[in-house]
């Protein structure tokens, strides 16, 4: 399968054109000649969920007193709307492009007499990835748990009057965003962590072919390295719920005279354990690792033993070489180096296969939308101060 085709077989056709958010995104392109972009689709998400939300609470703005939060004032609308909801649509296709490569790069290592058998797979989380019934599920599941949750749900006693107003009812504004913004971007999250899980699954079902590991592999993971590229574009997903985090502590402290270092440590814990989370699937290509290693240390170590005899026989045996034979010329010399070199790197395998620097950009990730939270303790002029008395000393 060409690199093009993979892209294509997992990419938005599967990752976004599936489900019922596919069929809105086929509603949004009747009377066009081609499909709305993932931009324009995001775009026309944003404003399906927020705007009318926007013009309800307009209306009914005569309802707000002087201490409740205004539309305008609730920027924790804003940026799940505005913000998180498009940047989850677009960053469809960069994940399902590294999906793609993740699925050609396996195959290569498939033995081929188990190539039906991975197609088989391929043609699963195809279906898994497009199912409509699993979003008929998820959003049951939302309304149901909605109702359920009625009395705890977060609108209500939140001082937000266009969308609660008085004796808890319920504004058309809120209907709305209980109805229909809320849902559809529970739904938009929830197909992201499915996709993960399908990922999870896919890598579980791969560990169990037999794959044609490469002990030399200067990557020292036996050629795996490439796993760790799918986790790192999952990433980028983190800063979504990150962003939301953020928004309501930033609500919190504007409002509610609430402090940054409250939260320190909450915050400190998601920025870390949700990277760790992301990319502990991989561990179940341990055990393979720990085989390809042992195998090498084995197989190699024989042929190693073999050519250094040779090599000992011919120059370090008590009968010179031949004069013909170069001392500071000859192959041999470097060819030992060399040999000893390539068991150097089979050595050098890890078994754990995480990357340490793609786990590491998948932390900073996280931590970028709370750095905006920084300000609400410090100014920018404290900060700079700050910055220069620690670079340069008091």
């Amino acid at each position: 399968m060409s690199q093009q085709n993979s892209e294509r077989q997992f990419g938005e056709l599967v990752f976004m054109n599936g489900g019922l958010l596919g069929l809105l995104r086929r509603l949004f392109s009747i009377g066009r000649k081609s499909e709305v972009s993932l931009p324009q689709f995001a775009l026309l998400l944003a404003l399906l969920t927020w705007l009318p939300v926007a013009i309800l609470s307009l209306i009914e703005s005569s309802q707000n007193t002087s201490e409740s939060i205004t539309f305008a004032e609730d920027f924790f609308v804003h940026v799940r709307f505005l913000l998180v909801l498009p940047f989850l649509v677009i960053i469809i296709k960069p994940v399902s492009a590294s999906f793609g490569l993740f699925i050609e790069n396996t195959e290569q290592l498939i033995e081929d007499a188990q190539k039906d058998e991975y197609q088989k797979l391929q043609d699963q989380i195809q279906k898994m990835l497009g199912s409509s019934l699993s979003d008929i599920i998820f959003l049951s599941l939302i309304y149901l748990l909605t109702f359920i949750n009625w009395d705890d749900m977060n609108i209500l006693g939140s001082n937000r009057d266009y969308l609660v107003g008085e004796g808890d009812h319920i504004t058309l504004a809120g209907w709305y965003y209980l109805l229909v913004s809320s849902p559809l971007l529970q739904l938009v999250f929830i197909r992201w962590l499915w996709r993960w899980i399908i990922w999870f699954y896919t890598t579980y079902r791969v560990t169990k072919f037999k794959l044609q590991m490469d002990p030399l592999h200067a990557d020292h993971m036996a050629g795996l390295v490439y796993v760790n590229l799918t986790p790192l574009s999952f990433s980028f997903i983190l800063i979504a719920p990150s962003a939301v985090l953020s928004s309501l502590i930033g609500m919190n402290i504007v409002y509610n005279d609430a402090a940054i270092t409250e939260y320190a440590l909450q915050i400190t814990a998601y920025v870390l354990i949700l990277p760790i989370i992301l990319y502990s699937p991989l561990l179940l290509y341990s055990p393979l690792l720990v085989k390809a290693r042992t195998f090498g240390i084995v197989q190699f170590g024989d042929l190693i033993r073999e050519h250094d005899k040779l090599y000992a026989k011919k120059w370090m045996s008590e009968t010179k070489p031949h004069v013909e034979d170069d001392l500071l010329g000859s192959a041999d010399h470097s060819s030992l180096a060399d040999i000893n070199g390539s068991y150097q790197s089979i050595q050098d395998i890890t078994t754990i296969p995480i990357s340490l620097k793609m786990i590491t950009s998948s932390v900073l990730f996280n931590l970028l939308p709370y750095i905006p939270l920084i300000f609400t303790y410090y100014s920018p002029s404290e900060l700079f101060k700050l910055l220069i008395t620690n670079v340069f000393g008091s």
